[in-house]
């Protein structure tokens, strides 16, 4: 069933993203990367104007600056009871706040959600190019080794090092076979044959698109294909701790100042 649904999603949010943003792949990462940034910020700002009491949420900020102030100069003058006052009042003042924020948050997180969804299959990797050496790395239980694999041959593309591989040993738990291809422009299709098993894969070469990198077909098999991650202005890194890719990081670091000089041009509180 959730296989289902996340295929439906997916179809749904890569064929409306494509339409509205699939240009920006025929050009450099970078600017993809950037133009969708700035459309989240746009996005969340216009939402968050519409779908808010602007003067409600204007009123309440200032409310709470002047609220600081009070604080302040009660624990200048040590007034114990004005304190405790202002700041009850400074917790129902940002309740309000709250309830006034859910509305546009719930509005933006589906629209959001999908671009999340397309930018990780088409703004995560480098697509190969037409002859560059890329690599097919099947995983398999360890209890596999020292068997024959084989991808299934195909047009426009070559296997250096030949299209059969034996699994050899990798840790161990798991054992892995590795393809060495180099491939014309298009859509390759591809077989494995390995272990009684018929898995498919796809390569996709210089169309501004990639093949999903990493895909589990089960019985403790997984290919994976070797991908160059997509890197804003070719050195923002990932942030490993948090599990967070280099296209993330580098999409935070340009939609946050995105949003807050959205806010400012579009007068949003």
């Amino acid at each position: 069933m959730w296989d289902g649904i996340e295929r439906v999603w997916n179809a749904v949010s890569l064929g409306l993203f494509d339409g509205l943003l699939g240009w920006t792949l025929r050009l450099t990462p970078d600017f993809a990367l950037i133009v969708v940034s700035v459309a989240t910020a746009v996005l969340m700002t216009a939402v968050r104007k519409i779908a808010t009491d602007q003067d409600l949420l204007r009123r309440a900020r200032a409310d709470g600056r002047r609220l600081k102030q009070l604080i302040r100069q009660a624990k200048a003058r040590r007034d114990r009871e004005s304190i405790v006052r202002h700041r009850a009042t400074q917790s129902m003042l940002a309740m309000m706040k709250l309830r006034a924020e859910a509305r546009p948050l719930v509005l933006v997180i589906v629209p959001v959600a999908m671009l999340a969804t397309w930018a990780v299959h088409r703004l995560a990797y480098h697509p190969p190019r037409p002859g560059e050496p890329i690599e097919l790395v099947a995983h398999t239980p360890v209890s596999w080794e020292g068997e024959l694999a084989h991808v299934v041959p195909e047009t426009g593309m070559t296997a250096p090092a030949g299209w059969i591989q034996r699994i050899s040993p990798f840790d161990a738990s798991s054992g892995q076979a590795r393809w060495r291809f180099e491939a014309t422009s298009g859509d390759h299709p591809l077989t494995l044959r390995i272990h009684g098993l018929s898995p498919r894969r796809e390569l996709r070469v210089d169309e501004g698109r990639y093949a999903v990198p990493l895909v589990d077909h089960g019985h403790g098999l997984w290919t994976e294909w070797t991908a160059r991650p997509v890197k804003l202005f070719g050195i923002i890194p990932g942030y490993a701790p948090l599990g967070l890719p280099p296209w993330v990081v580098g999409y935070l670091i340009v939609v946050i100042p995105s949003v807050m000089l959205a806010k400012r041009a579009m007068r949003v509180w």
